[in-house]
């Protein structure tokens, strides 16, 4: 076999196994990508069920305790609230905010009514719907179960900074409203993975704004430079094994 020969060979097999290592690494981003498009689809259904079916949505907002300042999740969710008051204005059941900081309600009071005012339904705001429900983990969660105490929800979206104690008041509702957690809490993120129906942690907290407001999509750019790239990967391998048979 002539050094030419084995040099191509070489090339070829260093080429074939890097394209596989690449399709390896693709797959799990992809896979990543399509649990992360079917949270989103899910969450954007439930939202349009409880305005078809004139239910209730809840949204619990929880700030860190004792620190006096807005967390980056907490930030996320007051701007959740406001899309997702602009989503649910035209419904027949008003959406319902609660909070664990006075501050907070205040904040996701505004967010609600900006919400209501971009569709043109100031007139509708009702300061009543964002409620403090305490303060402390405990006395917040007891809070918000005597709130929703014989209220029917379509689904109930827990963002923030809460603790794992988010798995009393989630107990504590019908197991047919939906429960959806995004908070960025270690210990929260565990337990919200056994009583709630979808978890948004790390980056995803702060897309629910873009993803409640518009339908996310994929990169298609992505995924079009990758089938280019394997194409010529494939039309080099094809090319050199005619080369060499022929």
């Amino acid at each position: 076999m002539s050094s030419s020969l084995t040099g191509l060979i070489i090339i070829l097999g260093v080429l074939f196994i890097y394209s596989i290592s690449l399709l390896w690494q693709k797959r799990k981003k992809y896979t990543d990508l399509f649990y992360e498009k079917r949270s989103a689809q899910n969450l954007r259904q439930q939202i349009a069920n409880s305005i078809e079916e004139g239910l209730m949505v809840h949204c619990d907002i929880c700030n860190l305790e004792g620190t006096g300042t807005f967390s980056e999740g907490t930030l996320t969710a007051i701007q959740t609230t406001q899309k997702l008051s602009n989503q649910l204005s035209s419904a027949d059941e008003p959406l319902i905010i609660t909070s664990n900081d006075s501050a907070l309600t205040f904040f996701s009071k505004d967010a609600y009514y900006q919400g209501l005012k971009n569709s043109g339904l100031a007139n509708e705001f009702d300061p009543n719907q964002s409620v403090f429900a305490g303060y402390s983990p405990l006395s917040h969660q007891s809070g918000i179960t005597g709130i929703l105490e014989g209220e029917v929800s379509a689904f109930h979206l827990n963002i923030g900074a809460f603790g794992p104690e988010i798995a009393l008041q989630d107990s504590a509702f019908d197991p047919s409203e939906g429960i959806i957690a995004a908070g960025d809490n270690l210990a929260a993120q565990a337990v919200s993975y056994v009583t709630a129906d979808d978890v948004f942690i790390g980056e995803k907290i702060f897309e629910l704004p873009q993803i409640i407001q518009e339908k996310p999509e994929m990169d298609s750019g992505l995924i079009a430079m990758d089938i280019f790239r394997f194409g010529i990967i494939i039309a080099l391998v094809i090319g050199a094994a005619l080369m060499i048979l022929f």
